[in-house]
């Protein structure tokens, strides 16, 4: 997902990590460690990114300061938020229902 500073940020699964590209395609470390699988960048550039093997959602906030939001989706995986991002989005892969934080 592209966000506001026009950096493509993405998750690197296998590497346990989150990336920032640049224009030039040079690569920044956000965040290590973290089994992610898909995210969302806000306008102030936080993050939520959901991890469905460990049933977490999580928040990098703009310092890069990491913290679990949610544990009580079964298998959080796609994560989005509203036009206005008031509301948080996170689908349950392994249900029926779309949660809104």
């Amino acid at each position: 997902m592209f966000g506001p500073d026009g950096k493509l940020y993405a998750c690197q699964d296998g590497r346990r990590r989150i990336l920032a590209y640049d224009a030039d395609a040079k690569e920044e470390i956000i965040a290590e460690d973290v089994p992610c699988n898909d995210l969302a960048v806000t306008h102030d550039e936080h993050i939520y990114f959901s991890d469905p093997l460990n049933q977490r959602s999580w928040f990098i906030n703009s310092k890069r300061e990491k913290r679990v939001v949610d544990t009580g989706i079964t298998r959080p995986n796609g994560v989005r938020l509203s036009p206005d991002q008031s509301l948080l989005y996170v689908a349950d892969t392994r249900g029926q229902f779309v949660y809104s934080f």
